[in-house]
This record gives C-alpha cells, structure tokens and sequence, in this order.
C-alpha cells in the first residue's frame, strides 16, 4: 500500500511538471506577442499581453518551484528586459538557484557560460555598478557621436512632438557634450535623429547610466504600463542609438554638420 502510495505521489508530480512547463510555454508565447504590437504603437494592447505572459510564466514557476528548466527560462527571459519593468532581482534569484542546481554542470557549456554571463551582469546592476556600456569603443575615441532615432507615428518634418522639444532642451549644458544637431528623415516620415558629439566614450557612459537619459527610460516604462498618461502623438514607436567614432581630419567649405567648435577642435 506505501509503494502505491509513493507511485501515485511520483505521478501527480510529474503531471505537475509537465502542466507548468504548458502553462509557462503558453505564457512566454503570450510575451512574444506584445512585442509586434509594442513596435505598432499600440502600447495599451502589448502592455496588457505582456503583463498577462509574466503572470503565466511567474504561475508555472509556482507550481515547479525546484524545477531547474523552468528558473533558467524565466531567468534568463527577465534578465533581459529593460529595468524599468522591475523583473532584474527575480531574474537574479532563478540564475542563483539555477547554478546552484546540482543538474547545472550537466549542460552543454555555450550554455552555462550564457547564464554565467547574463547572471554576472544583474549582480553588476543590483550593486548599481556602472559597466562599459560601449565595450568595443576605444577608450581614447574623441569625439564620440551618438545618433537617437525616434519615430512618431502622427509626426512630420514641420511638427515635432512637445516632448522632444523638451529632450533637446534637456541636453543644454551636459557634462561632456560638445555639441548636437537634429534632423529630420525624408525617407521615413515622423522620425528624427539627435546626432550629439560627446568629449570621450566615460562621458557618453556616465550620459547612458546618469539621471536624464534614466529618467527619461522610467518616463517611457511607465507610459508604456500605463502608470502615467501620455499625449495623443507624444509616444515614440521606435527609439534606437548608434554611436560613431569620428574619422581624423576632415574638410568643410563654409561650414559642415560637425558643430564648428568641435571641428576647430579636432583640427588642432
């Protein structure tokens, strides 16, 4: 009678395994979602599917809390979102729990040295360390620019949103600016490309981690959560930033794009 006992114990719980690991499928498919409709501008609907993914996937976890499958998938999924949606400690405890499993050293080693990586970058973070968040940029690169583009569904080159008004004036009198510049896209209409040129790569990296460009990452988490209500037109449909180093030299004839200081500048 125990052995029957202990058997039907064994199945239920491999049942129980085998319902989270659905449940948590179902729910990272449900995240996968929101990300098309994120790019559409449709905020309100992606946030809705997302919160709804994390609740299936925070559900299945529950049900296989030792389960190490189901801690690394859920770690390394949180792990690489954006802070601002407060998943970075969670993603940090399925990691830990993860390499603490005695089945961890059974994985191929492409993928413990992933979540070594992605585990040793949310301890960084949690210790509000502050990585080389531009690691392939040669730290003597001067000037550096940085290119933002940000794209507004209802925008044109002759009506710029309030709110990126307020970021170019934000930007005045940054540490380690030199200057900036925006354009408008003729090819795709409603985006706009900051290009800004800062004395080194320490400046831009101090910029990336520093209070404005954070607030400005919390700002965009929250309208995107639907904490905080933004404007008809004023939420951007895509962000994005590349950054350049500049090539020695250069030419201008009555003047160029670099702003004219820095180009004197470089020319000494």
């Amino acid at each position: 009678m125990k052995l029957v006992a202990v058997t039907l114990v064994a199945m239920l719980g491999a049942f129980a395994q085998d319902d989270a690991r659905v449940l948590f499928q179902q729910g990272l498919d449900t995240l996968k979602r929101s990300g098309p409709l994120a790019q559409q501008g449709k905020f309100a609907e992606a946030n809705a599917l997302m919160q709804d993914g994390m609740a299936q996937m925070d559900r299945a976890v529950s049900l296989g809390p030792d389960s190490l499958e189901l801690r690394l998938m859920r770690g390394m999924t949180y792990g690489s979102m954006p802070p601002f949606l407060n998943k970075t400690a969670t993603a940090r405890e399925d990691l830990e729990f993860a390499v603490g499993h005695p089945e961890f050293n059974n994985l191929a080693q492409n993928s413990r040295d992933r979540v070594l990586a992605l585990l040793g970058r949310l301890r960084e973070t949690d210790a509000s360390a502050r990585p080389d968040r531009f690691p392939k940029v040669p730290a003597d690169a001067s000037p550096l620019i940085a290119a933002a583009s940000i794209t507004y569904s209802d925008a044109t080159a002759v009506r710029m949103p309030a709110s990126l008004e307020r970021i170019i004036r934000q930007l005045d009198g940054y540490p380690g600016l030199l200057g900036k510049h925006m354009v408008a896209s003729i090819d795709h209409p409603g985006m706009f490309i900051i290009f800004t040129w800062w004395k080194n790569k320490q400046a831009l990296n101090d910029w990336f981690y520093g209070d404005l460009h954070q607030a400005w990452m919390r700002e965009r988490g929250r309208a995107m959560s639907g904490e905080t209500r933004v404007a008809a037109g004023e939420m951007p449909s895509q962000v994005a930033m590349e950054v350049f180093a500049g090539l020695p030299g250069g030419v201008q004839i009555n003047g160029g794009f670099i702003p004219r200081e820095v180009f004197a500048a470089g020319q000494k």
